[in-house]
């Protein structure tokens, strides 16, 4: 969360940030966010690991044998998603998996912008940025509906729990899989702090 917020900011301030196509990008990211979590909320943790592992060897594999997809020669003008229907599938899905598991989203998300949207690299991990921030707002949406579900009174409370959750999780995966999963500089910090060091 803090991340994506810290790395907006960045993206607004070199203006590369692209808006004109935003809404359409982010409302089917959301609403898979959104299911994702809440199946997350009702699934085995025992699926996420496999689902984790499974996602970014299929995205690696097409990174590595369909680079052409990723890198645009200069000066190529992305598309639409009205002009690429298929492409709200894919945002849909790669929210659900951000809303699901979390970890790794961004990287999921690249394949959608740079392939499907033709984004160059640096536009689409803004964009990339901007859905991830969407999809994790959405996860402690859903936290906080399930906890009231369950007779919770206070809204604050549950999205801070949520939050502090997303947070244990995040760095969960990182110390479990032994690598870096993209942690910015509060990430960063807070691993420091925590004597996690650098995963």
């Amino acid at each position: 969360l803090l991340q994506s917020v810290s790395g907006l900011q960045g993206f607004r301030h070199a203006g590369k940030l692209p808006t004109q196509d935003l809404p359409a990008i982010l409302w089917p990211t959301l609403i898979g966010g959104l299911f994702g979590a809440l199946v997350a909320s009702f699934v085995p943790v025992a699926v996420l690991k496999p689902m984790l592992l499974i996602t970014m060897l299929s995205v690696a594999a097409f990174a590595f044998f369909k680079r052409s997809a990723l890198v645009h020669p200069s000066g190529t003008l992305p598309i639409t998603v009205a002009e690429n229907p298929k492409s709200r599938i894919g945002l849909w899905l790669v929210g659900v998996y951000g809303g699901f598991v979390q970890v790794g989203a961004g990287f999921v998300m690249l394949p959608v912008l740079a392939g499907m949207l033709r984004y160059d690299l640096v536009r689409a991990n803004a964009l990339k940025v901007c859905c991830t921030l969407g999809f994790t707002l959405a996860s402690i949406i859903v936290f906080v509906c399930v906890a009231r579900g369950f007779g919770s009174k206070s809204i604050l409370r549950d999205a801070g729990i949520g939050a502090a959750f997303a947070l244990i999780a995040y760095f969960g995966f990182a110390q479990t899989l032994g690598m870096n999963i993209g942690s910015g500089i509060v990430e960063g910090l807070i691993e420091r702090a925590l004597g996690l060091g650098s995963v």
